[in-house]
C-alpha cells in the first residue's frame, strides 16, 4: 500500500494503528509497508514497533492488545492487514472492536478510519476504500 501524504491544515500528526492476522504477519506487513513507502519514512523504532513518517504521522504495529493496555491511546485510523479471505475479522474481532472505539474522536471522517490492506494482492497490495491521504484525482 503506497500512501500519498497530504497536509491537513491545522491538524496534529495522524496516529495510525496497523493490525495483522498475528504478531509475525503484523511485523512482516509493517516492514513491507515501510519498504513501499521508504521515501516517506523518517524513523523506525524496533523497540516500540512504530514508524514515524516525514509529515509526523505515527504508525504503530498492534501486536497483541487488551483494552487496559490501550487506555488513553487515540488513533485516527487503523489498517487491517490480511489476505483476501479476511479471516482477521473473526480471529481478531476483539482487537478490531477496541480499535474502532479508539478512533471515535478522530479528525478523520468515519468512512476512512478503518482500512483493509490485502497484502498478497498483486502490485504492492490494495486498499478497500479511499485512503484519507489519497485524493480521488490521484487514483
Amino acid at each position: 500500500m503506497k500512501l500519498v501524504f497530504e497536509e491537513i491544515p491545522n491538524s496534529p500528526p495522524l496516529q495510525i494503528a496497523f493490525l495483522g492476522y498475528n504478531v509475525e504477519l503484523t511485523d512482516r506487513f509493517l516492514h513491507e509497508f515501510m519498504e513501499i513507502n521508504a521515501a516517506e519514512v523518517f524513523v523506525y523504532s524496533r523497540a516500540k514497533h512504530a514508524v514515524v513518517m516525514r509529515d509526523g504521522t505515527r504508525i504503530w504495529a498492534i501486536r497483541g492488545i487488551e483494552e487496559r493496555s490501550l487506555h488513553g491511546w487515540r488513533f485516527d485510523q487503523f489498517i487491517i492487514a490480511d489476505d483476501s479471505r479476511k479471516m482477521i475479522y473473526d480471529h481478531r474481532a476483539k482487537e478490531i472492536e477496541i480499535l474502532r472505539r479508539q478512533t471515535v474522536r478522530s479528525i478523520v471522517p468515519p468512512e476512512f478510519r478503518e482500512l483493509f490492506y490485502d497484502v498478497f494482492a498483486e502490485q504492492e497490495g490494495t486498499v478497500e476504500g479511499v485512503d484519507l491521504h489519497q485524493r480521488e484525482d490521484q487514483e
